[in-house]
């Protein structure tokens, strides 16, 4: 605040469009993980319940009960090109969703 020089107080609001109706039932999610982060996968715990184990390829699996929402859509967003998505093919929905959104707004 110290650096400032001039503050503008705008009149206008962001508009929150809503991306996707969030199914507050809890759906099995399964996630696979690249080997390269294997160690960042089993180290740490990222839900209150969840199992991992390797593939036959080296691959984490990552599996739990959560429900789709934004807070998981961005947790996915997060790992990049580190993870696929196996189930549910609506979070896959959700999250092309968000994408498409953002694309409006910043192409």
């Amino acid at each position: 605040v110290s650096r400032m020089k001039k503050v503008t107080v705008s009149r206008n609001k962001f508009k929150v469009i809503p991306v996707y109706k969030e199914n507050k039932e809890a759906v099995k999610m399964i996630f696979r993980f690249s080997p390269e982060v294997a160690s960042e996968i089993t180290d740490k715990i990222w839900f209150d319940d969840f199992n991992t184990y390797l593939d036959d390829q080296g691959y984490i699996i990552l599996e739990t009960i959560q429900e789709i929402s934004i807070r998981i859509a961005t947790w996915c967003i997060g790992w990049w090109n580190m993870i696929e998505i196996i189930e549910p093919v609506e979070l896959k929905g959700y999250i092309n969703k968000m994408y498409k959104s953002f694309l409006e707004k910043n192409t």
